[in-house]
Parts: C-alpha cells; structure tokens; sequence
C-alpha cells in the first residue's frame, strides 16, 4: 500500500513556486487516464511506477521501497560515474584513448591488434566491433551481436550493437585509470549527496565468470523511489541541492552524441549508454525531443523529459535468481541433476522467461508463486503503457 510519507522528501524538492509566472508552460495531467494507466499497468504485472514533473509527485502506484535489479539500466548509471572523471590526465578517463594504450585485453580469448584499436570513446557508444564473449549475455544478445560483427575483427567506430563486452570493459578500464571502485564512487558521491533511502549491503554488485571474460559485469539494486532521485538528479543535468555532482555538459553529448540503432522507436537512438529516441516514430508516438532513458530487461525505465521537466520510472519485479530455482524444483529437476542443468542453462532459462513473461499474464496463473514472485513486462505492454501516461498529459 502505497503511504505519502515514502514521498515526503519529493515534496521538499518542489519547484512549483519558481515556475509559477510561467503559466503558459505550465504541465498538467489528467488524473482519470491516469487512474486508467494505472489498472492497464496491475494487469501487465507492473511493480512499481512513478511520475514526477518539476520534482512534484503526480502519480505513484505499486512497491516503490524494495530494491530490485535494474539489469541493463545499470549501464546508464555506470556512464554516469564515468562521465564524472572524463578529461585528461592521471586518474582522468581520456575518451580518445585505444585499448592498446590503455593496457587492455581479455582471456581466454585475447584481442586482436585491430580490436585493440577501438577507443573509450567506442565503447561507451557501443561501436566497438569487438565480437567477444562478456559475463550478463544473453543467448539473444551473442547471437545478435554475432549477426551484425560476424566473426571476423571490424574497423572500430564503425558498426554499432548492443554489446555488453563494451559496458563491461569500461567498468574494468574505470577502476584500473582511477584507482576507485565504481560501487565506492555510487554509494559516496551519488547514494549519499541524493539521500538514497533504499541503500543495502546488494545495493551494488559485481559479477565474473572467468571462462567467458577477465571482465566483470556490475549490478544496480535500487527501489523505484531511489531510481526516481538519480532521475532527477539527471533532470536537472547532474545539479542537486546547489551541487555540481555529474557535469552538466555530459547529459548535452547524450542526446547530440548519439549512434542511430536502427531500431524504431524508444530505442532509435544510444548515447553514452543511455537510450535516445529520436527518429519519426518516437515523435510520432509523443515523446519530445531531448528525452533519453535507461532501459533494463523486464521494461526497469528511468525516463527523463527535459521539454516537460517530468521523469518516468517504471519496475518489473523478475527476481530471477530465486524465481527460476523455484521453476527448477516445480519441474522436477533435483541436485542430481545440476550438470545437465549447467550444459542446457541457455534453453532452461529460455524457457523459464517465456513462462514470467507469457503465461504469468494469464488469469489462471494469477496466484502462482513463481508469477508473484517474478514478472517480466513486455516491451510491448510498456509501450502502451507509457502512450497512456504520454496521452495523459494536458
């Protein structure tokens, strides 16, 4: 149940008496679409959803105090952190800087001399080329990584794809140019300065799997109304409480700086990690220009709107890890059968997904516990949702 006093401190934020002579900008919504997008959003399985224009509550629903994963989205936050020590110079991230220059490789597979002429700059725009395998990939991810790089090195800067060797890497060239841990720079310089009330000993982690990368990959762990803060903070171009957290010129390179995907829509555009819908259809669906979001499996958004001064957070609860043992036992399989459950890991989680992200939508699974437990909102779901909140405003 949701309780006004979790959003007390959006309130000490208001800005509504400085745009108060502004009557002619002024963003209102209609609160019946609203209560309309809400019941579309309980049906989809959301878990919880925020609206937030000039850091004035409009609308929250769901559990916005449980952190959870942010899978994906965690790369928006990760670019976020680096942007804050870019430049030249020791312990600085110089974006112009080749692999090679950098001391950087991987095993078991080493790269090539024409991988290691790929930039900072390249990875954190994802156009790397570089076809290697890297811990949190999915089976969709290598295979559509593999379709557009093929196997062969590429020229670096010229092919863009979703790649998480590319985020990964950044993770380890940040700590090994710094000397910091990028969970120590979250929890000091943003967690804190935000006044993050959901902070746990999860909050950050780092996973490895030596057999597939040197190169680990980080999870972010935040609650809905903590996810609400960062997206404020980058509302206001990295200002908060009269601090300079995140340079301000970094959130102008995300929506100038971008690759076009092509792929229509909401992820027509990628920026610095974060998404930039740009083309015609995210026009034509209603979102302004200047928007960019970060986006995780399962549809975790923190979306931010500069023309309507608004962030939008949305969150799926998918509780993998706990969920799919609890599929595994539901199907039959026991301890004994962890090898063969290593050796078809691919297929088994394939098939767990589809059954949180399809069948968990059906009346008769309502009150399943795997379905309470876990639930994947489809892009497709989201998007309509989101058209009824976009839809909503007057």
């Amino acid at each position: 149940m949701m309780h006004t006093n979790h959003y007390s401190y959006i309130f000490s934020l208001v800005l509504v008496t400085l745009f108060s002579c502004r009557k002619e900008n002024q963003i209102s919504w209609d609160q019946d679409k609203l209560n309309e997008a809400k019941e579309f959003s309980e049906k989809i399985g959301t878990f919880a959803f925020i609206l937030s224009t000039r850091d004035t509550l409009i609308a929250a629903w769901g559990d916005t105090i449980t952190p959870t994963s942010l899978h994906s989205g965690r790369k928006s936050i990760s670019s976020s952190i680096y942007s804050m020590y870019m430049g030249k110079g020791e312990g600085k991230l110089d974006l112009e800087k080749t692999l090679k220059e950098l001391e950087i490789d991987d095993y078991p597979a080493p790269l090539t001399e024409l991988q290691k002429e790929a930039k900072m700059l390249h990875l954190i725009k994802s156009i790397s080329g570089i076809n290697h395998p890297a811990v949190a990939e999915t089976e969709g991810m290598r295979t559509d990584k593999t379709r557009v790089l093929g196997t062969d090195p590429n020229v670096p800067g010229t092919k863009w794809v979703y790649n998480n060797w590319d985020y990964n890497t950044m993770i380890t060239i940040f700590e090994k140019q710094t000397g910091l841990k990028e969970k120590d720079v979250f929890l000091e310089k943003i967690a804190v300065a935000l006044d993050m009330q959901d902070i746990t000993d999860s909050t950050v982690l780092y996973h490895k799997d030596p057999t597939l990368s040197q190169h680990s990959s980080i999870e972010y762990n935040l609650s809905a109304r903590d996810m609400l803060k960062f997206g404020q903070l980058c509302l206001h171009k990295g200002s908060w409480n009269s601090e300079q957290i995140i340079p301000q010129d970094y959130f102008d390179r995300i929506t100038s700086d971008y690759v076009e995907t092509g792929v229509p829509g909401l992820r027509s555009g990628y920026g610095y990690m974060w998404w930039v819908p740009c083309d015609r259809v995210a026009r034509k669906f209603g979102i302004p220009e200047g928007t960019f979001s970060a986006d995780g499996m399962g549809s975790q958004r923190i979306i931010v709107l500069p023309a309507w001064e608004t962030v939008i957070v949305h969150k799926a609860n998918t509780n993998l890890r706990k969920g799919f043992l609890m599929w595994l036992g539901d199907s039959g399989y026991e301890e004994s059968d962890s090898t063969f459950i290593k050796m078809n890991l691919d297929s088994l989680l394939i098939e767990f997904v589809n059954v949180i992200g399809i069948r968990c939508k059906e009346p008769d699974y309502a009150d399943n516990p795997i379905c309470q437990l876990c639930r994947m909102v489809s892009d497709e779901d989201f998007e309509t949702l989101l058209k009824m909140i976009i839809d909503a405003k007057r």
